[in-house]
């Protein structure tokens, strides 16, 4: 035998209106809401200053006191000159404001002396951050890229992984 039970409102008994933490959804630790976004061009820079990859996910949050879990993984990364180093920042723009840095990633690409073409590797970066929401306005996260030589960094380049490249981002709305 089965029930079913219809109602036109749920209330409370001093007559408010339920919450979703009040009807056991938003129970702390659980997933509210997971938004995925990918870039799978290839692309390459030669600036030494900061430059907006484009590589971006928004979110808005349900909760201001829930927690932003923030997965990238930037592939087929390597370059070229007399550096190795591309330093990768995680930026945050609230809705619709300035964008200012929340985390910062150093981490060595593939190296090439000369030629366009990579030495040996797979070059793969992946990064976590979280931190709590703050709000409940649409909230951007996109990535930045720094190099420090005079050569040219490039991403998702076929070549280097030997298949199919793409960069992803991975936001996730953890209750409260």
């Amino acid at each position: 035998m089965t029930s079913i039970i219809k109602v036109d409102t749920l209330q409370k008994a001093n007559g408010a209106t339920p919450t979703a933490a009040d009807l056991g959804i938003n129970t702390t630790g659980n997933t509210l809401q997971t938004i995925y976004s990918e870039y799978a061009t290839y692309g390459s820079s030669t600036s030494t200053s900061f430059f907006a990859m484009p590589l971006s996910a928004t979110i808005t949050p349900k909760f201001s006191n829930s927690k932003i879990l923030v997965t990238v993984s930037l592939n087929g990364m390597y370059i070229t000159g007399n550096g190795r180093v591309v330093t990768q920042e995680l930026y945050k723009r609230i809705d619709g404001g300035s964008a200012s840095s929340v985390h910062r990633f150093n981490s060595t690409a593939g190296y090439v002396n000369t030629g366009d073409e990579p030495s040996y590797g797979t070059y793969t970066n992946s990064y976590n951050y979280m931190e709590t929401a703050g709000s409940t306005s649409s909230l951007l996260y996109q990535i930045y890229l720094q190099q420090n030589s005079s050569g040219t960094v490039y991403w998702n380049n076929y070549n280097v992984l030997n298949g199919d490249t793409k960069s992803t981002i991975v936001l996730q709305e953890i209750a409260g």
